[in-house]
């Protein structure tokens, strides 16, 4: 899309990939369908209607290059940046591209929906917001928009480096921010499904689902992914009693953070009543 196509903002989505991971290294040049995960992400992310360019934000590190390299082959731009700090290379990569709004992927999470980032482009435009994320979609399959404004304000609420990998934590705030909220339809409202890839076992799960599709270049729809978890009765998705890490290394209960997302988002609702 060419830019401002759909607004006079600039709308850049942000791939955020490194091929360093504790659990599973490499993973994002991991192959699916024959394609590595990362270039899999990048073809779906190029369907999306309402993004001007897409980056692929990673590290200086040397072992970062095959990822910047891949970005060329694939015909999109890239940023390189901290290895440490995901937050500053996350800003300096919309600074470099002169972004209005950053749209938040992760290389984790190939099936990261682009219907559902138009459908947010559109409320964040519509609404000015400063922040927009959909609940209740499977772990893995939504995105994060910030506009560039509020990640500049956003960098002083963060205390640390190491704190930035919590970045959604401090970002959808609506005591701070303007945060849009847009409720997942009922037919793929699954908060307890997990389509990410962390582990060896999240790649053989993620392998097996994509081996029930027949090879697209934007791989298969999430309504179709849903069903098919739906239709399998061994699946039974993230336990309410789950362990997620938070800021200052304590931790929560998975039933905890889902309520946590649920009170944050009547109160970001609640305030775009308040004043529309």
């Amino acid at each position: 899309m060419a830019p401002g196509a759909f607004s006079k903002k600039k709308i850049i989505a942000c791939i955020i990939v490194r091929m360093k991971s504790t659990r599973l290294p490499g993973k994002a040049m991991a192959e699916i369908h024959g394609k590595p995960m990362i270039r899999l992400l990048i073809d779906r992310m190029k369907t999306a209607e309402t993004i001007d360019e897409i980056v692929v934000c990673t590290s200086t590190d040397k072992e970062d290059k095959i990822l910047i390299d891949v970005a060329r082959e694939s015909g999109i731009q890239s940023f390189a940046g901290s290895h440490e700090d995901v937050f500053s290379r996350f800003y300096s990569a919309g600074k470099a591209f002169d972004a209005d709004i950053l749209v938040r992927v992760t290389g984790d999470n190939v099936l990261t929906c682009p219907v559902n980032i138009d459908q947010m482009v559109r409320q964040h435009v519509k609404l000015d917001a400063e922040y927009t994320r959909t609940n209740g979609l499977p772990l893995g399959v939504t995105a994060e928009l910030m506009s560039m404004d509020m990640i500049a304000r956003l960098k002083k609420r963060i205390p640390d480096t190491k704190s930035s990998e919590y970045l959604m934590l401090y970002a959808f705030d609506p005591d701070h921010f303007r945060c849009a909220v847009l409720d997942a339809p009922p037919e793929v409202n699954r908060p307890h499904y997990s389509l990410t890839v962390d582990t060896p076992e999240d790649l053989s799960f993620m392998k097996n689902i994509f081996s029930k599709f027949p090879p697209t270049a934007a791989g298969p729809r999430i309504e179709d992914v849903v069903a098919l978890l739906d239709a399998s009765p061994e699946y039974t998705g993230i336990p309410d009693d789950t362990a997620i890490k938070m800021p200052g290394e304590t931790t929560i209960t998975f039933a905890e953070c889902l309520q946590m997302m649920s009170d944050r988002a009547k109160k970001a609702k609640a305030c775009f009543k308040n004043t529309n």
